[in-house]
């Protein structure tokens, strides 16, 4: 299916957000995943289903001094 990743097309080949999260090779600490203006909690992750067409915005952590 194609979903919406940070504003760039991606041809998503799983169902829900996990499955999104390891096919782009993120880690799994670090990371904020939202759909549409909905965050999902980490915990809801390998419950939460994607579909066609949705917009998913992926935030990750950064560290420096």
């Amino acid at each position: 299916m194609q979903i919406t990743v940070n504003d760039k097309p991606v041809d998503f080949q799983g169902v829900t957000v996990a499955q999104l999260v390891a096919q782009l090779g993120l880690p799994e600490t670090g990371v904020a995943v939202a759909i549409g203006m909905d965050i999902v909690p980490k915990t809801e992750w390998g419950a939460k289903s994607l579909a066609e067409n949705d917009k998913v915005m992926i935030i990750k952590a950064a560290s420096g001094g």
